[in-house]
């Protein structure tokens, strides 16, 4: 049994690019996040999105809609910002929660590694990415630190049965 892991990231990854720029804010005291540093990646093994099992030589479809309420926390200095704020500086969602639907379609080999596949068992999780970012208040600048954990796509787990 071999197994073979890929992320199939549904967001774009032009979050990455832009996540540096802070919400325009006109309030006066008003706190946001800002300046996001990629800090991690993690996929929960606990939350099946789908399972296919599949024959040699065929694909499979997930077809799947999966959503996720974005998470932070303070780790240092104070502050409060919103979830939904977190999202739209990262341009994933316009709110607290991030849905993403998808199909994707997986196509199990006859051959892997030099083996004939008997079956491929494919398992889509939930993949989401840490972020640590600073929290900062009109008219003062920088008052906290957090970290936040975002669902950005799908990660794709296949385990090989060779005959």
């Amino acid at each position: 049994m071999k197994r073979i892991n890929r992320i199939i990231l549904i967001m774009s990854l032009v979050i990455v690019t832009n996540i540096f720029s802070p919400l325009p804010i006109s309030a006066s005291g008003s706190e946001y996040p800002a300046n996001f540093i990629v800090s991690g990646y993690s996929w929960n093994v606990n939350k099946i999105i789908c399972t296919l099992s599949i024959n040699p030589g065929s694909s499979g479809t997930c077809s799947k809609t999966v959503s996720s309420a974005t998470t932070w926390s303070l780790t240092s200095g104070k502050g409060k910002v919103d979830a939904g704020k977190i999202n739209v500086t990262l341009k994933v969602s316009k709110t607290a929660t991030v849905t993403i639907s998808t199909s994707i379609t997986t196509k199990c080999p006859l051959k892997h590694n030099n083996k004939n596949v008997k079956r491929c068992t494919v398992v889509y999780y939930p993949h989401s990415t840490h972020y640590k970012f600073t929290i900062r208040k009109v008219g003062i600048g920088d008052i906290g630190k957090g970290t936040t954990l975002v669902l950005t796509g799908i990660y794709e787990k296949i385990t090989y049965t060779y005959q």
